[in-house]
């Protein structure tokens, strides 16, 4: 991966999973101020496309970044909470990055990048404006869980294709090979997860925008059911309004709506959500209970909208079906060998006796 072999001692605290950082966190193992410097000179060492060096190919994941010292203080703040007995929740003083499609407070939304947003963005700077008021709903949640948001990750514009690229903030290089595409359009999400720069990521997914990039990154991620991650605020306690565009992705409306014969047709569900990415299932799991939130039912409990702890970190496969879609009887091209290699390692893997038989 890009940067390892200039960084001999991968700084230990960003190679580890969010749920254990979480632990030595609320332990006082590790000092939130500690794990932002990490993150920032990780950040700095490989991602920054405006200081390039000879031979050295920056990745370009994060954009729109806070400065170092509003982030550094928002650590020191965090670890002084600590100090006074105050823990906001298992995201206490990480270091986050939303997907550039969704709104966050204090930071710009340019919707991957586009050039619609920049003529707005120059009327915003006349009125020193330039950054959202208020987080969508899914990132208040993260937010109230104690993340530190420290920039955004690069998508393409309106979130349209399955490579990572704008003429905005330009291209995101994979971290295996920087030669190669990120997949997309949560491909800033995947690179800064893969190359050590996050330890969570949320992404938003139409037809294959988290699970893309995950798998050309060699992180995890899920499409969650579209609506489980609810766009209301009925969750919060304090309540605030939705600014929309959340999980806005692959171009879709954000009405979820279509256009059949001049008449306007709503859908009965949304056609793309936001959800989870990670380093591993767990913490996919882990993202995903804090991003749908909660319900309250007729008695006034709050009942979560997904339980991580229903997720094991050794699940028992024996039996399950395990859907392959290959290249679709031919439908979709792939290079020689690739179809092969995927089917036989599904096939070893899933159909293990070790492990248990599934079906592929």
């Amino acid at each position: 991966i890009l940067g390892t072999e200039t960084t001999p001692s991968l700084p230990n605290l960003l190679s580890l999973d969010a749920l254990s950082l979480s632990n030595l966190i609320q332990t006082r193992q590790v000092k939130c101020v500690d794990l932002m410097n990490q993150t920032l000179t990780r950040i700095n060492d490989i991602n920054d496309p405006n200081q390039q060096q000879q031979q050295q190919q920056y990745l370009n994941a994060i954009v729109s970044m806070k400065s170092k010292q509003e982030l550094m203080n928002e650590a020191y703040l965090a670890d002084e909470d600590l100090d006074n007995g105050i823990w906001k929740g298992w995201l206490h003083g990480i270091p986050l990055a939303i997907k550039d499609l969704s709104n966050v407070k204090g930071l710009p939304n340019t919707l991957g990048g586009s050039k619609l947003y920049s003529s707005l963005q120059q009327q915003q700077q006349q009125q020193h404006t330039t950054s959202n008021e208020e987080d969508d709903a899914f990132a208040r949640r993260i937010r109230k869980e104690g993340a530190i948001f420290i920039g955004k990750t690069n998508a393409p514009e309106f979130g349209l294709g399955s490579h990572t690229f704008n003429d905005m903030f330009g291209y995101t290089a994979n971290p295996y090979d920087t030669s190669k595409s990120a997949g997309g359009s949560s491909g800033g999400a995947a690179v800064a997860l893969a190359s050590n720069m996050l330890c969570l990521a949320d992404g938003s997914d139409m037809m294959g925008s988290l699970r893309n990039p995950a798998g050309w990154n060699g992180i995890y991620s899920i499409r969650p059911t579209a609506g489980l991650i609810s766009e209301d605020n009925d969750d919060d306690d304090d309540g605030g309004p939705n600014l929309g565009l959340s999980g806005c992705d692959d171009g879709d409306d954000v009405n979820d709506s279509e256009e059949q014969e001049g008449n306007l047709l709503e859908l009965p569900y949304p056609i793309s959500t936001p959800g989870p990415m990670a380093r591993t299932p767990l913490d996919v799991a882990a993202f995903l209970q804090t991003m749908a939130g909660y319900d309250s039912d007729d008695g006034g409990r709050r009942n979560k909208r997904f339980d991580a702890s229903t997720v094991s970190s050794k699940p028992n496969v024996a039996g399950t079906k395990i859907g392959w879609l290959a290249d679709w009887s031919g439908a979709y091209p792939m290079e020689e060998g690739i179809l092969n290699l995927c089917e036989s390692t599904l096939k070893d893997v899933f159909e293990n006796k070790e492990i248990g038989r599934a079906h592929v």
